[in-house]
């Protein structure tokens, strides 16, 4: 559906009328966007990227937004966007409308599993996990106790010295003969997309997925793991027991993240990086051997 920004601010904030369909999501390409931009690089960025139809913004950044593009004035964009985002959440449809459970699968009686969720056959849901709305299981995955697929993710929404209360949109979906172990949470986006595990992964215990992570196939995540939202994990990655991932990362196949590192940049493929921050592991080996 599109939607004009007339129909949600007003006269006197709109600088260049424009339409828009979606709202902008890191890392996503949806078609006829509308973003919001607090510095002079945002706004020429945003200007080459196509999918991007208006834009929020400082009264001072506005002389820079292409002419193409439709331009609204805020004295706070983030806030203005969110507040949109929120908006076009609760009149457009859920992002799944339907509810099944196949009759193969094996549901705990403690687990709870919300509406607008989707699980497939040979399913196994263990004690007291929940499944959110928006959620997909494909078959054969297997969910062990006390895990939370579809959690609500942690957005920077402090305004004022007050929290803002986003409204979620996006969801779920694991891959097929995915294991996810006990006290596993995945996080779903805000925006209507879908946070992904892959096919044949193992998310081990107590690791935390964000919001919006794409989460390759044959991919090891151990033990007391965090991914920041946004970060793109490819296939047959291994990530070591307690490692941290930075948000808006990507790790390329094959790579190995060791125990306990600290990533804050993109892993190249067949990497293997270690330390706080983690270098290459070679590196961090010779480093070691010369310090003992």
């Amino acid at each position: 559906m599109e939607y004009r920004l007339i129909d949600f601010f007003s006269c006197k904030k709109i600088r260049k009328s424009g339409t828009f369909k979606n709202i902008y999501a890191l890392g996503q390409s949806f078609e006829a966007s509308v973003a919001y931009a607090l510095r002079k690089q945002a706004v020429k960025k945003m200007n080459k990227d196509t999918s991007i139809s208006c834009i929020i913004t400082l009264s001072d950044l506005a002389d820079y937004v292409d002419k193409d593009k439709g331009v609204v004035i805020s004295e706070n964009p983030k806030k203005d966007f969110l507040k949109l985002h929120n908006q076009l959440a609760k009149i457009s449809l859920p992002i799944i409308e339907e509810s099944f459970i196949h009759e193969s699968a094996s549901i705990s009686p403690t687990a709870i599993i919300n509406e607008s969720v989707i699980i497939k056959e040979n399913v196994k849901v263990g004690h007291f996990s929940v499944i959110e709305s928006c959620s997909v299981i494909e078959k054969d995955v297997q969910i062990d106790s006390n895990v939370v697929i579809g959690a609500r993710g942690m957005q920077s929404t402090l305004f004022n010295g007050e929290l803002f209360d986003l409204r979620y949109a996006g969801g779920v979906i694991i891959g097929e003969n995915t294991r996810i172990l006990t006290g596993a949470v995945i996080q779903k986006p805000y925006q209507p997309f879908f946070t992904k595990v892959g096919c044949n992964t193992v998310i081990s215990t107590n690791v935390i997925v964000g919001h919006g992570c794409d989460i390759g196939d044959r991919t090891m995540i151990s033990g007391g793991s965090g991914v920041a939202g946004n970060t793109v994990i490819e296939n047959d990655v291994w990530v070591g027991a307690g490692a941290k991932i930075s948000g808006n990362l990507r790790i390329g196949e094959k790579s190995e993240i060791k125990i306990g590192s600290v990533v804050i940049e993109n892993v190249k493929n067949d990497q293997s990086v270690s330390g706080n921050f983690a270098v290459s592991h070679k590196k961090n080996l010779k480093n070691f051997v010369r310090i003992k």
